[in-house]
């Protein structure tokens, strides 16, 4: 607490760099603020992604180690970056740290031997033993479980990934609190756009159908767009992100010809990301059943979160988080496999309004993150006292 101020002085610690991109973590970061607290981000800065500008003078960006100490011995940027921030926390004195991701999690752990502070735990994905095959991994799982003893407070997108968290890392007691991913925006979203429309040049007949996020095997990039260069004339298919592999993307950009799939790897603000998404017609949310992780998506998955925020019906995997989310609630339709795409197009675009509404129905009622943040902000509070 600052005793000049009375307000709560936050440590936002992001080992991975993209996670400073997220939207998610950038509207958990302004709600903070906009709530008085005051946010410290603790980083290391990527190429590869857009650094969020954020407005308010309560949040500043520190960087506490640079990328290129990987490139040096394995490990070593870990040891920079525990070290930068170790002089971050005697330099800010912050109230508590948020630890984003498992590797934020090890810093938080490590510095709180330092300056004990209560440790908020923001999990992204979650892994059991048997799905951690080589040893580096399993050692990794070994230490988030030691760790996660040390937190006050763990952040999960759903009921389900909480039940899956207390069993996995043999917390069944863990305090948790539950914030889907979605992300906090003023832009106008109730509006159609036709920015793709005129960006690539789509007459007004054909269905746009945009499928975001990263690029990548565990996201069935490759198969997508593969199926999608045999649709009928009247669909193309936009496909937009960051791919994890040089290799990968290269197979998958074969099949984007710029016409019928469409392939964007453009820097975008949220406002870009909002007007991107409402020029769509149907949002696609394809995955491969490669862990538990991925099989429980649910609410943590920021791409169907945007959709759904955006009134985009959404076409995803037949499997039971995303039925719950989707289907039942006629907010798009779940497939099978990836032929069925191209018949679920239809059949949406068939009745266009009825899902669309509840899509954007659904996020409101459930998925906006505006109606959980209040709760956390009060839990917050609370390992203060």
């Amino acid at each position: 607490m600052d005793k000049k101020s009375n307000r709560i002085k936050v440590l936002v610690i992001t080992y991975i760099g993209n996670i400073i991109a997220s939207p998610p973590i950038v509207s958990m970061i302004s709600e903070l603020a906009k709530n008085n607290f005051q946010v410290d981000l603790a980083y290391s800065p990527s190429k590869k992604y857009k650094e969020p500008e954020f407005k308010s003078r309560l949040i500043q960006k520190h960087i506490v180690t640079d990328i290129k100490h990987r490139l040096i011995i394995p490990g070593l940027r870990m040891f920079f970056f525990i070290s930068g921030t170790l002089k971050l926390i005697f330099l800010r004195r912050p109230t508590y740290y948020i630890a984003i991701h498992v590797e934020a999690l090890f810093i938080a752990t490590v510095v709180s031997f330092f300056r004990p502070r209560p440790i908020i735990f923001y999990s992204t994905e979650i892994r059991s033993y048997s799905q951690n095959k080589h040893f580096e991994w399993k050692l990794r799982k070994y230490l988030e479980i030691l760790c996660q003893r040390k937190v006050a407070l763990t952040i999960v997108q759903d009921e389900n990934r909480a039940e899956l968290l207390k069993k996995v890392n043999k917390a069944p007691n863990a305090k948790i609190n539950v914030i889907p991913v979605g992300f906090v925006n003023t832009f106008n979203i109730k509006k159609k756009s036709d920015d793709l429309r005129k960006k690539y040049n789509i007459p007004k007949h054909k269905y746009i159908i945009l499928m975001s996020g990263t690029i990548a095997n565990w996201t069935s990039s490759l198969e997508v767009v593969q199926i999608a260069s045999t649709w009928s004339s009247n669909k193309v298919l936009i496909i937009h992100g960051k791919a994890e592999e040089k290799r990968y993307l290269e197979k998958v950009r074969k099949y984007c010809d710029g016409k019928k799939v469409i392939l964007s790897e453009d820097f975008l603000s949220q406002d870009e990301y909002d007007k991107m998404t409402i020029a769509a017609d149907i949002g696609l949310a394809t995955y491969k059943n490669v862990n538990e992780n991925i099989y429980n998506m649910g609410a943590s998955s920021g791409k169907i979160m945007q959709y759904l925020r955006c009134g985009v019906p959404v076409i995803t995997m037949a499997w039971p988080t995303l039925i719950e989310i989707i289907e039942k609630e006629i907010a798009g339709l779940c497939i099978n496999n990836f032929p069925e795409i191209e018949h679920s197009i239809h059949k949406i675009m068939h009745n266009y309004k009825l899902y669309s509404d509840n899509a954007r129905r659904i996020y409101t009622e459930k998925c906006n993150p505006e109606k959980y943040y209040n709760n956390f902000f009060k839990q917050i509070e609370s390992l203060c006292n």
